[in-house]
């Protein structure tokens, strides 16, 4: 009972967060009192003449074994025309995609409240058009190597120190168009500067990788949301780990997946 509690709490909390973009919310529900369709934007509450739209990033995690329900529910989510930069190199690192809008939230919150999501990170953010925008979704403390594939079956080892895995997000407008914007997400690994010779950090020295090949594009409205998450039925049994695989896996102290999910919450035309 105690956990049931717990998962319902983390939805629910979701639900408050993504009511309005800052501190000011809309508390319309106890929280004893939640629903599935509330966990999608309706309202937001920011300086509207400097930003062009509202995004919520969250972060889910979840036992690797109630993954699977999770892994066959993104399939499900066709419903938003996502884009990729290279459809084969997407795929062939270990990662799925999709969009919905609130209706389909509806169903697909369910099977995340099956599966026990935890909420590991949430972020609101402003975002002004045509700026690179960096959100850090994963750190990660010792150096490890990663299996970087391309859609014409040509891989690499790749060498990877600590640091960070980011979300480098952009958004366009679209000519014509009225409430959508042009949604462009790229996964970055940043690397942790070294310290110098005192031991002390140099600043911004660290250097970044740029997963481009990986790079998804997805005209998107208030209310809509788009996933990037790893396949993990067809990881490889044996070798380096896929990117999907170490962006989005871990075994220790526990086998867990994750999943990213962003969501719109406002378009400032």
């Amino acid at each position: 009972m105690k956990k049931t509690l717990r998962y319902c709490s983390v939805l629910l909390f979701l639900a408050m967060l993504v009511s309005g973009c800052t501190e000011k919310q809309n508390w319309k529900r106890p929280w004893t009192k939640a629903q599935a369709g509330d966990l999608l934007p309706e309202d937001s509450y920011g300086d509207k003449k400097s930003s062009i739209i509202g995004l919520y990033i969250y972060v889910f995690e979840f036992d690797k074994g109630k993954y699977p329900s999770v892994l066959n529910a993104i399939g499900d989510l066709n419903d938003l025309p996502v884009k990729y930069k290279n459809s084969g190199s997407f795929l062939n690192n270990g990662l799925i995609g999709g969009g919905g809008n609130r209706i389909d939230w509806v169903k697909f919150s369910q099977v995340l409240s099956k599966a026990q999501v935890k909420i590991t990170k949430r972020i609101s953010l402003y975002v002004n058009e045509n700026i690179d925008n960096d959100v850090a979704i994963i750190d990660f403390q010792e150096p490890g190597a990663i299996c970087c594939r391309s859609g014409k079956d040509i891989s690499a080892g790749i060498g990877l120190p600590a640091g960070t895995v980011a979300l480098r997000i952009n958004v366009k407008s679209l000519i014509g168009l009225k409430q959508v914007c042009g949604l462009n997400i790229i996964p970055v690994y940043k690397t942790i500067a070294a310290p110098d010779s005192n031991g002390k950090e140099q600043g911004n020295s660290g250097w970044e990788f740029v997963f481009d090949e990986i790079a998804m594009n997805v005209p998107i409205r208030p209310g809509q949301f788009v996933c990037i998450a790893p396949d993990t039925a067809h990881f490889p049994q044996q070798g380096l780990p896929l990117t999907g695989e170490m962006i989005f896996c871990s075994a220790k102290p526990k086998p867990v997946v994750r999943f990213c999910l962003v969501a719109c919450s406002l378009i400032n035309d």
